[in-house]
């Protein structure tokens, strides 16, 4: 039976001395997926691609992985990855992901799969 998702984002970009914005977007996005996986990663410091499970999931077809820390993240074996704390990515076709944590600290990744 599908899961029916709905990712509403609001992002707010603010002036640190005035709290003026600067920009601002909005995004809503409702999706059937087969399954959701939903959990917590330990990434050690100065862990080197260190696999995140999909759980039951062949392909992530959304996924929202935030860090209290930035790290590096790779997706489907990608050669090069992208330092952040959070990273969505709408509409794609995961198969697979990795962290790399040279932060100088453990981090902690939430991680938020749908997908079949």
């Amino acid at each position: 039976m599908p899961v029916t998702q709905q990712l509403d984002l609001q992002l707010k970009m603010r002036n640190y001395g005035t709290s003026q914005p600067i920009a601002g977007e909005e995004l809503s996005e409702i999706a059937d997926h087969d399954e959701l996986v939903t959990q917590m990663v330990e990434v050690a410091d100065a862990a080197s691609n260190q696999a995140i499970s999909l759980g039951g999931l062949t392909t992530a077809e959304t996924v929202l992985l935030v860090s209290d820390t930035p790290i590096t993240f790779k997706v489907n074996g990608a050669a090069d990855g992208v330092a952040c704390t959070i990273l969505l990515l709408l509409e794609a076709a995961v198969t697979s992901l990795t962290v790399s944590n040279a932060s100088g600290q453990a981090a902690i990744v939430r991680v938020h799969l749908a997908g079949s």
